[in-house]
């Protein structure tokens, strides 16, 4: 798990969150996950 947030903050910009609110930050991490989900799914159907 910790590596997966490691490779977000390297490839996605986790470690840029500057939102204040915590609904606000936890909804970015969140969609962050998700493209990070959506882009694994599409490489093991693609390649």
């Amino acid at each position: 798990m910790a590596g997966k947030f490691g490779h977000g903050k390297r490839s996605f910009g986790l470690g840029l969150v500057r939102e204040k609110l915590a609904e606000t930050s936890g909804c970015t991490v969140a969609m962050n996950l998700l493209v990070m989900n959506l882009e694994k799914l599409l490489e093991l159907l693609l390649f």
